[in-house]
């Protein structure tokens, strides 16, 4: 079935990415690279964290309260904090409101992409912001990232809106997480 537009505006716009090759290529590029609009990227998907992307890493949902949710495939109170992210991200969704919640995996790369893809969709948190470090660059992002962190787990970043990063190690409750961004 073919899309049929309501109104003038939105036929002249489908007519113009239809036939207008160099506009198609644009969306899409858009769509793949995951740009922001308004402070949302247009596709949440997994994304490798290097030094090339670690500020807009950071700048994440900039002007908001966030948190920023760091796990391990072989951390059992990561799992359990997971579940608990995914019943608020449900609810959040739910109520059609930014979820400004941020995972990062902080497992050797290459190793664990497949479990890690595979805990992502058991959870259903394969759509979220998602990111695990580069290979070779995960060390110095791990310093970068918080030069006071030894590698425990779990351990989560609140960030406010003024982008003041508040780390805490062990963990932590969705009540907590949710008052945290409602602030």
């Amino acid at each position: 079935m073919m899309f049929e537009p309501k109104n003038k505006l939105v036929e002249t716009l489908t007519e113009t990415v239809v036939h207008d090759k160099a506009l198609r290529k644009l969306l899409l590029t858009m769509l793949l690279s995951g740009l922001y609009l308004i402070g949302q990227p247009l596709v949440a998907v997994e994304r490798q964290l290097s030094e090339q992307n670690f500020e807009e890493f950071k700048s994440l949902f900039q002007g908001k309260n966030r948190v920023v949710i760091l796990w391990s495939l072989d951390c059992p109170p990561c799992f359990k904090e997971l579940g608990a992210v995914s019943n608020l991200r449900k609810v959040w969704v739910d109520n059609k409101v930014d979820f400004p919640v941020i995972l990062l995996n902080t497992d050797d790369a290459l190793q664990t992409a497949e479990d890690r893809k595979q805990v992502l969709r058991e959870f259903e948190l394969e759509n979220m912001n998602s990111f695990y470090f580069k290979q070779d660059e995960s060390d110095a992002l791990k310093k970068q990232l918080d030069e006071h962190w030894f590698g425990e787990l779990p351990r989560s970043y609140f960030v406010n809106k003024d982008d003041r990063w508040l780390a805490r190690s062990g963990l932590v409750k969705a009540s907590f997480i949710e008052a945290w961004l409602l602030k």
